[in-house]
């Protein structure tokens, strides 16, 4: 009995000493991570089903459960951008082969204008879609300009009905002849008549004179820009694949260009902000920045200009009086975990203090203190946000969730466009996206949000995976802890495309794996830290 009883305190004390050791190192996650791991490994997900699970929430093919916080607007596409009216009554979604607009007060679709079907220059292309990003008001909210998916402009206006039609399309020439530009994201300058848009296959900015309805010139920037935001005279351009390859550095071919790239890995190891002089239309200085940088947010006195890099799990902070790299932030839930956040799209609070940060990894916006440096929680979204807005008043989140509840979403009431003697819901071409809209959380919400998104990205089990000693490296069907994997090759489809699988693996933990790079333009719409480029 006495022996029960010692071994009973012995039991204990290592439970108290191991819990002390989890709050120490907890000091500096966000409130609701260590209310999380307290919980411990959900067991629900190691037998769950791709689907509904009966309570509102979805499980997806990542294994992760959806349970967005606010309210959802789903319709089918894959929303891949939005943007708010300037009297905020209208959210404009960029989705696959609409261009949506929301009614905000009431939460309801209140149109779906479909994409013209076709630029004139290459009649062949059959149905329009949309591009990863590019979407921007005027002024008077009377129209809004955004990029198609293969090299056209389209301007929509609203008419006499109250909907809004396409009144103008734009061509965007390539690289080359028959070539197309795939075009991204976008900047309207009204007062002087041009719309600035990225030309990511011709590495360059396009400057479209609204007069002329013609390009008129390039700016050559890094290689496949992403976006453009415009500061003053100077304008501030993201570039997918960095900077410019020197004659001494080691490349590799993406669509028509060479990428500086790891030579043990082939994937490409730049990434860079370039920053263009307006007033003479040339780029002036190259901010190196961390991997994949993506959307850009400025502070609201614009000293500050925050890129999100997805590639790197980072929000880089540049100075933009001395233009260069000035701090970090990290998104992570957990900075030990490992890359996976995909941070690609920022918003700001009206006072500057918060960065709102869409994770696509983490299926969850993060809360970023700008003093601090470090995420102060986490709200959940809808499957692989893609791109964050916030209101003037800085009381609504609007979200736009790529793959929103995934294809087995449509349980929900929406339409999709189905071939005939097929099933919907069960096609990974069935999208069904949604835009979450988000009151933003106090400090009490916040965290049990923040314990929400840990459960739902399944933070417990990743914890308890990353504390296990590495196996050796075997031959199994299924690995069990870190190392039993010596090499892992990925198979993917693409129609149209073709694809090569470079020589040199990754050596990264034991691990190898055989990346894919494209070689061809993608002419489908992607979320925002895919795309046509490396």
């Amino acid at each position: 009995m006495l022996l029960i009883l010692f071994v009973g305190w012995v039991t204990t004390q290592a439970c108290r000493q191991l819990e002390r050791r989890a709050s120490e190192d907890s000091a500096d996650y966000p409130a609701g991570i260590e209310q999380a791991l307290v919980r411990g490994a959900d067991q629900f997900l190691q037998k769950a089903v791709v689907g509904p699970r009966g309570d509102g929430t979805y499980v997806v093919a990542t294994t992760q459960i959806v349970a967005p916080a606010g309210e959802s607007v789903v319709f089918a596409g894959r929303p891949t951008d939005l943007a708010l009216s300037p009297d905020e009554a209208l959210l404009a979604v960029k989705s696959s082969f609409h261009l949506v607009f929301i009614d905000v007060a009431s939460r309801q679709v209140v149109q779906a204008l479909e994409l013209p079907a076709t630029s004139g220059e290459f009649p062949d292309l059959g149905e329009g879609s949309a591009s990863y990003c590019g979407l921007a008001w005027s002024r008077d909210g009377q129209q809004i300009w955004m990029t198609d998916a293969h090299d056209t402009l389209h301007r929509a206006s609203l008419t006499d009905d109250g909907t809004f039609a396409w009144t103008e399309n734009i061509y965007l020439p390539g690289p080359a002849v028959e070539e197309r530009s795939a075009p991204g994201g976008l900047a309207l300058d009204e007062d002087e008549g041009i719309v600035y848009v990225a030309l990511s296959r011709n590495n360059s900015i396009g400057v479209v004179d609204l007069e002329t309805k013609r390009v008129v010139g390039e700016i050559p920037v890094g290689i496949a820009p992403f976006t453009i935001l415009l500061h003053g005279s100077k304008a501030y351009v993201t570039n997918w694949g960095g900077r410019r390859p020197e004659s001494s550095d080691v490349t590799g071919p993406s669509s028509g260009s060479r990428v500086v790239v790891d030579p043990e890995t082939g994937i490409a190891s730049t990434g860079s902000v370039t920053v263009v002089d307006l007033e003479t239309a040339t780029p002036v200085r190259e901010i190196p920045v961390d991997l994949h940088p993506s959307g850009m947010v400025l502070s609201p006195d614009g000293s500050k200009l925050f890129v999100a890099n997805a590639n790197s799990d980072t929000v880089s902070i540049i100075d933009t009086v001395a233009e260069e790299v000035s701090g970090t932030l990290g998104v992570k839930p957990m900075p030990e975990l490992p890359y996976g956040s995909a941070p690609n799209a920022l918003a700001i609070s009206g006072d500057g203090a918060i960065i709102y940060v869409a994770n696509g990894g983490n299926n969850a916006v993060a809360v970023v203190d700008v003093v601090s440096g470090k995420a102060s929680g986490f709200i959940p979204t809808g499957w692989y946000p893609g791109a964050v807005a916030i209101s003037r008043s800085a009381d609504l989140l609007m979200v736009a969730n790529v793959n929103g509840f995934g294809s087995r979403g449509v349980d929900q009431t929406i339409t999709l466009p189905l071939k005939p003697d097929r099933v919907a819901g069960y096609n990974s071409h069935d999208y069904v996206g949604s835009v979450s809209i988000i009151p933003i959380p106090n400090e009490t919400l916040l965290a049990q949000h923040t314990e929400q998104v840990a459960i739902n990205m399944r933070l417990p089990e990743m914890s308890r995976a990353m504390a296990l000693e590495p196996g050796r490296s075997q031959t199994v069907p299924v690995p069990t802890r870190p190392g039993e994997v010596h090499r892992m090759v990925w198979i993917m489809s693409m129609a149209g495309a073709r694809w090569r699988l470079p020589s040199a693996p990754t050596r990264d933990a034991g691990l190898s794996i055989a990346t894919i790079t494209i070689k061809t333009v993608c002419s489908a719409p992607w979320s925002s830290s895919w795309g046509c480029h490396p």
